[in-house]
């Protein structure tokens, strides 16, 4: 169960830099 959680965690994290940066990148090319 808690090697479940850690996996949603990173996941979790690694959608959000991704958006970030895509994000970042969109808003540096305006």
């Amino acid at each position: 169960m808690a090697i479940k959680s850690v996996f949603l965690l990173i996941e979790a994290s690694l959608f959000f830099i991704l958006y970030l940066a895509h994000y970042t990148y969109w808003f540096s090319c305006q």
